[in-house]
Order: structure tokens, then sequence, then C-alpha cells
């Protein structure tokens, strides 16, 4: 099976600079000093009060992952917003559209080569991660389905950084539109239920009507959001069922149904399928003769 050519070029450009090992290196030291940090504080409370309290090693483990979440978020639009832009910008991008290969080829190579960074990220973060063991509460295969999720995430946030990348000339204009969308994707939604049930609270003003206020299917538009499902999904490998509906409970009187049953599912679903269309409006955007912004 032959290997895509750009992949294989970025892969072993990628392993020899400075910059992956510093990328390493900050992503875990910042992992570790929060964790280490968080672990001092309970083996303190240990000594003076004598009691092991095994929920807390649950909350490290959450907020491990959370610096993870919030630290893949910043990074991934780093690695894919210059990836196609920066070629541009070097003037070797027509030297690639003037070979054999395909621009999806290109796309896609790209792509694979962030998410191999990404995944050695993930990857070298475990040890961290697996400090919860120390007291129990977890399970390997906990540790397996963030590390997917994970990959999801970086899969969908990556994907957008190529489009952009690839839409706009500049790498400058590609990385601050990339950044954006990611804000936008996590508070514009929330903003937008947040101002629905304010609208709706000044409507049924009364009384009366109080139990009917909230901001209705305006709700659902936060499957979209990454944090509220990364939230969801974190809240259930620890145990808590019941997060996300303390979590929405506050915009609409919640009730179970197959969205709020299977959230994180359908959010996962939605995040692939976005990355899809964001791959494929690349693709299109580097195709010769195209007009670009």
């Amino acid at each position: 099976m032959k290997l895509n050519p750009v992949y294989l070029k970025e892969s072993k450009t990628s392993s020899r600079t400075v910059k992956t090992a510093v990328i390493i290196l900050l992503f875990n030291g910042v992992l570790a000093a929060v964790a280490f940090l968080n672990l001092y504080s309970m083996v303190e409370s240990l000594r003076y009060t004598g009691e092991v309290q095994f929920s807390s090693m649950l909350e490290l483990y959450m907020l491990i992952a959370e610096f993870e979440f919030a630290m893949l978020l910043l990074v991934m639009p780093a690695l894919t917003s210059g990836s196609i832009s920066g070629e541009r910008e070097r003037q070797t991008l027509d030297l690639l559209l003037s070979t054999k290969m395909r621009p999806r080829q290109i796309i896609i190579g790209k792509l694979l080569s962030a998410l191999e960074v990404a995944s050695i990220l993930i990857l070298s973060t475990f040890p961290i991660l697996s400090l919860v063991f120390i007291y129990g509460g977890l399970k390997m295969l906990d540790l397996f389905f963030l590390y997917l999720y994970f990959l999801v995430t970086a899969f969908f946030v990556g994907s957008i950084g190529i489009m952009f990348s690839s839409v706009f000339k500049k790498t400058m204009i590609s990385t601050v539109v990339s950044y954006l969308t990611e804000v936008v994707l996590l508070g514009g939604s929330y903003l937008i239920v947040y101002f629905a049930k304010q609208v709706s609270d000044i409507h049924y003003s009364t009384d009366i009507v109080a139990e009917q206020t909230g901001a209705g299917g305006a709700v659902y538009l936060l499957i979209t959001n990454p944090g509220v499902n990364f939230y969801s999904f974190i809240n259930q490998q620890a145990g808590n069922r019941r997060a996300l509906k303390e979590l929405l409970g506050g915009f609409f009187n919640y009730s179970e149904n197959f969205f709020f049953n299977n959230w994180v599912t359908i959010g996962i679903v939605l995040q692939i399928a976005v990355a899809v269309v964001c791959i494929y409006i690349a693709v299109k955007a580097i195709d010769p003769g195209r007009k670009r912004f």
C-alpha cells in the first residue's frame, strides 16, 4: 500500500523540528504542573484530616482531561491553519498541484500530518492521566475512549483550520479566522441559547406561566458546542450522568428524549460530518483556476 507522499514528507519534517519537541514539552509541562499541584493539595489535606477522598482522584482526572482538551483546541489551529496558505506563501503550492497528486491527496496528507502530531501529544500525556490509578476509580478502557474522543476533536478542529488555510491566501488571516471560529462554536451557541432564555423569561413574566419559560428548541444548538459535548462526556466517565441535565436545566424544563440520551454520540457524529464538509471545501478551494479570497 502506497502512503500519501505529502503525509510522508510532512511527517519526516515535523519529527525533525524543534517546534514539535517544544510543543510536546510545553503541553506535558502544563498538564504535569496542574496534576502535581492538585495531587499535592490532596496529600496535604490527607495529612490534616486523615481521610482519603477517592472522589478527589476522579476530580483530578477530569481536571487534567479538561486542561488537555483546552490545549488541544489551542494547538490544532496552529498546526493546520498555515498548512496550505504557507505553501502558497512559499510559492510551492503550484508545484504540488502540477504533480500527479490530486488536491484531495494534498489536503488529506497535510491533515494526517497534523493528526499524527496531535496523536503523539495525546499519548504522551497518558502517564500523567494515569495518576488516577493510584487510588482507582477508572479503567484503562476509559483512557482509550478518552484518546478516541480527543482524536475526533483534533480531526474536527484541524479540518476547520485546513479549510481556512485553503480558502485564504495569508496564514495570518487563516489563523485568526480559525481561532475566531472556535470562539463562535464555544461561545456563540451558548449566547444564542442564553438570549432565547432571556426573551422567553420576559415574555412569560407572570408566576402563572413561570414553568413554561425556557430557551425552547434553541437549546439543541448546544449539541454543536464542543465544550458542552466534552463536559457531558468526561462527567459520564466520572460517573456523573446528571451533569448534562444540571447544565441544561437552567435553560428549559429538562426531559429525557433521544437527543439528550445520546447527546455525546450525536455530537461526535456532527463533528465528523462537519469535518468532512470542511475537507471537501478545502479540496475545492485549491483546485487550479479557482478564485481565492
